[in-house]
């Protein structure tokens, strides 16, 4: 899910037009769903693309 929340603009906005004293606000939210891939749910490595900290 994400959301803006604009300030300082107006409705539609125009191109190639300067606007000054703007404030744009992104949210963003994730979730992760599903399983575990079978190496890590055993407590295997992770593959050499894995990051982790």
């Amino acid at each position: 899910m994400s959301r803006s929340e604009r300030a300082g603009l107006p409705g539609t906005v125009a191109a190639a037009r300067d606007y000054r004293r703007v404030t744009v606000a992104y949210h963003l939210a994730t979730r992760l769903t599903g399983q575990p891939e079978d190496d890590r749910a055993a407590g295997g490595t992770p593959g050499e693309d894995a990051h982790t900290e």
